[in-house]
Formats: structure tokens, C-alpha cells, sequence
């Protein structure tokens, strides 16, 4: 189930693809193994860069929403607070 905020399922963000059934979890390991292992590193960095970003961009909105209705309040030195 994908995220909604990162818009990627948590187990693809781990193991850089998501499982068509229970049987390609147990085999995940052994699968791998036969992909150019440069080739892999790099589009699990690629991934991890995309996720972060969208994680930064969710942050912004929920951050936006939260100080929507909130005023600036400026005191001076000597103000009664």
C-alpha cells in the first residue's frame, strides 16, 4: 500500500521493488543477486532522493496548514509578556 505521503509502498522504498504475491517476499534475496549490483545501488539511491524530497515537500504543507491562522507577535525589550 503506498504511502500518502512519499506516494511509494514502504516496501519498495526498502528493497526497491514491490512483491506481486507472499511467494516473491520469501525469494526477494536470491533474486537480487542477479542484478548488476551497480546498476541496483543506484536506483535504490535514486528512489531514497525521490522519497526524501516528496517527505520535504509533505512537510512544507502540513507546516503550511499549521500556520495558517497563526499571527506574528513582536515584542520589544521592555514589553509586559
Amino acid at each position: 500500500m503506498p504511502s500518502r505521503t512519499i506516494n511509494e509502498s514502504l516496501f519498495k522504498v526498502v528493497y526497491g521493488s514491490n512483491p506481486l504475491g507472499a511467494l516473491d517476499i520469501l525469494h526477494i534475496h536470491q533474486e537480487k543477486m542477479d542484478v548488476e549490483a551497480s546498476r541496483r545501488v543506484k536506483e535504490i539511491q535514486e528512489l531514497h532522493n525521490k522519497v526524501q524530497d516528496q517527505n520535504e515537500k509533505s512537510n512544507e504543507r502540513c507546516q503550511g496548514q499549521a500556520n495558517k491562522h497563526r499571527k506574528q507577535a513582536l515584542f520589544k525589550s521592555g514589553d509586559l509578556v
